[in-house]
Formats: structure tokens, C-alpha cells, sequence
């Protein structure tokens, strides 16, 4: 979606982030070369879609599984991805599978 909405090229920035590996402000700035100014209605709007986008209630299903989540109302992309995100970290400092 973010890609899209700043009309990047997925390839292009995936092969971008696996060959320099840049941190966050190294890609964001990589990011700001290649679209120059952004229209703020377009970034409000998209910023909205990200934060109403719902994961399929299978995928859904399998994140909260993963994350060890019985509430089945966490549905929104955005906090199971954040809740997925944090889980690796936590598995990747720790050692530990679950």
C-alpha cells in the first residue's frame, strides 16, 4: 500500500533494502530522493487507509496464534504487525521460540 501510495517501485526498493541494508533515516531518505514532495491530503488519506486495513480472518487467525493472542476483536493490520513485530524481537533477544 505505501509503496503504491508514494509510487515506488517494489522491486526496486526491495532490491535497495537487500543490498545496502539502510537504517530507517538512511531509507527514508533514499525514500525522499525518489518522490520528492508529497501531497499532505494524499499522505492523510493513506495514512487512513493503513489504519482501517483489516488482515483476512485467516491471516489474522494465525498472527494472534503466533503472538499467543486470544482476543479475537485484534483484528487491524497495524496492531497485529506491530504484534508480530515484537514478538520476532522478543524471540530474537531471548533465544526463545514462544
Amino acid at each position: 500500500m505505501t509503496l503504491n501510495a508514494l509510487g515506488l517501485d517494489r522491486q526496486e526498493t526491495i532490491d535497495h533494502v537487500r543490498k545496502n541494508k539502510p537504517t530507517y533515516v538512511q531509507f527514508e531518505q533514499w525514500v525522499r530522493e525518489r518522490i520528492g514532495k508529497i501531497d499532505p491530503e494524499a499522505i492523510r488519506k493513506h495514512n487512513e487507509a493503513v489504519r482501517t486495513y483489516n488482515h483476512s480472518d485467516e491471516l489474522s487467525s494465525s498472527m494472534r496464534d503466533a503472538c499467543g493472542i486470544d482476543d479475537h476483536s485484534v483484528k487491524d493490520a497495524a496492531t497485529l504487525n506491530k504484534l508480530e513485530d515484537l514478538h520476532a524481537f522478543r524471540q530474537s533477544v531471548t533465544g526463545q521460540s514462544s
